[in-house]
């Protein structure tokens, strides 16, 4: 065997490999033909391929577990080749979400290149998981590079062994299925191994735990405000301040309150009675602030007492606190910006608003900014438009375009800064606005491509709004469209093809 495995790895397979390198019109004779310079390499793999001998210790691979549900139709496994191809998590997500809402999976052949994405790009959702089926975690078992992320759509039998010695991405996964299935059962898994568990796992579990979060959490969070690691105690802070009802976001009440003093005065020729509301940040630190995440030492760029008062105010829950004070939103920010604090109060009131999705103070504060001009406009107003509800936002949003508060390239990027499908009458106001060269960019036709990319994911797929992206690319660029204009309208072409193949 000694001389066939020589002919094989050995001078042939080298000689063939010198002749391809140098190629085979500088080699001469018939050898160095190209034809015959494959069959030769066929030979040599099929002689290697003969003599193979398999690892006698190799298990046999178990069969995959049965998956109820359908395969998708083949228009609409076609769709999924042309997204795949597109490499877009996006439109990813998009096809897996309606897959699963149908109660239909991917084709079998299709799982290894999702899985492929799946494991590679941690931000992609888990219906893509989903969307694959059982295949997916059976071919995860066979390929050690698609372990590295996890994915548990129920809760295993052998639940308590996988936490205690499985992988970390194993146990990520499968306290974001407890999370999800059974929540009140992670208390019970996170105290278990705490004291063993790095600071980043550590840091990472308390993250999962803002899926489902309910006042049943409060213990092991408060617990977390006690762990050695400075990241940890950060992540459970900012769960607790966002818990209604917690003891944490009733200290954060307290001392914000202390900080705002309402007076009662009489004014104007009737003599009626109005509240003044002033801000006074605190004048001595409290050495149990530490425990709830404030730090006392400020950075270089603000005053120590303006500090302490900034970090109350982001993590308090601003509905208790006008509650508490017996004020409207409106009266707590006119006094802010009447204060000498003014403008940091009202940026901790809008992060504080965005965090807890507070909806009444994030359209208020909206207004206010718009009014005051305040900057960076087009930051205040994105952060603010993430915490509305779907309905708000398409409100608000339309109206800022209707009463041309901001340019058309400011609304445009505070449009898509939210990330979120639109509405049919939005996609065409977009549309439209884009379509506008003179308003829009100068008529600087280049300058409108990244937000047609950015409206071919996310504008609403229906055969009108279709017509309307394909005028828009035709009449933005009238010699010739920028093959990457063309894509974008492919694109949405394709998910108006998606959306009605899973109609069917």
């Amino acid at each position: 065997m000694s001389h066939v495995r020589e002919s094989i790895t050995g001078v042939g397979l080298a000689e063939l490999g010198a002749r391809a390198l140098l190629g085979t019109e500088r080699t001469g004779g018939s050898s160095g033909e190209p034809d015959a310079l494959l069959r030769q390499a066929a030979v040599h793999g099929l002689r290697a391929r003969a003599g193979f001998i398999p690892n006698a210790k190799v298990q046999a691979i178990s069969t995959c577990p049965d998956d109820d549900r359908p395969v998708v139709c083949a228009a609409c496994a076609a769709t999924l080749r042309r997204v795949l191809s597109e490499k877009s998590t996006q439109l990813l997500e998009e096809w897996s979400k309606l897959a699963v809402l149908r109660g239909q999976r991917a084709p079998e052949m299709l799982v290894p290149q999702m899985l492929d994405i799946w494991v590679k790009q941690s931000n992609v959702a888990m219906t893509v998981w989903q969307a694959m089926g059982t295949r997916a975690a059976w071919l995860q078992t066979l390929n050690p590079a698609w372990q590295k992320r996890v994915g548990i759509s129920a809760l295993p039998e052998d639940l308590d062994a996988i936490w205690e010695s499985g992988r970390f991405a194993e146990r990520l996964a499968l306290l974001s299925s407890v999370r999800e299935f059974a929540p009140k059962l992670a208390e019970r898994l996170l105290r278990a191994t705490w004291s063993q568990d790095l600071a980043d796992h550590r840091r990472k579990f308390i993250a999962q735990m803002s899926v489902n979060l309910s006042l049943d959490d409060e213990p092991v969070l408060e617990w977390a405000l006690d762990d050695r690691s400075k990241q940890v105690r950060e992540e459970a802070a900012k769960l607790l301040s966002s818990l209604r009802g917690s003891r944490y976001a009733a200290r954060m009440i307290d001392r914000a309150a202390a900080m705002f003093k309402v007076e009662k005065v009489k004014t104007g020729l009737l003599r009626r009675t109005s509240e003044v509301v002033t801000i006074e940040p605190t004048m001595t630190w409290d050495e149990t602030w530490e425990r709830d995440g404030l730090e006392e030492k400020p950075p270089d760029s603000i005053g120590i007492r303006a500090w302490w008062m900034v970090q109350v105010l982001s993590r308090t829950q601003l509905e208790a606190l006008t509650e508490r004070l017996g004020l409207t939103p409106q009266q707590m920010i006119d006094a802010a910006a009447r204060s000498d604090y003014a403008e940091n109060v009202l940026n901790m009131f809008i992060s504080a608003a965005a965090l807890l999705r507070s909806e009444v103070w994030s359209e208020l504060l909206i207004r206010h900014a718009l009014v005051k001009d305040l900057r960076p406009i087009v930051n205040v107003v994105s952060l603010l438009l993430t915490a509305l509800p779907s309905a708000k936002f398409e409100s608000i949003i339309l109206e800022l375009l209707r009463t041309e508060r901001l340019s058309s390239e400011a609304w445009i990027t505070i449009l898509f800064a939210a990330n979120r499908y639109l509405s049919e009458p939005l996609t065409i106001a977009t549309i439209s606005t884009l379509a506008d060269a003179k308003k829009f960019h100068g008529g600087n036709d280049w300058a409108v491509l990244p937000y047609i990319d950015r409206l071919s994911l996310l504008g609403h797929p229906s055969e009108s709004t279709l017509s309307a992206v394909e005028r828009l690319v035709s009449t933005r660029f009238s010699e010739k469209p920028p093959p990457s204009a063309v894509r974008y309208a492919d694109v949405f072409r394709l998910r108006v093809s998606m959306h009605k193949e899973f109609e069917v």
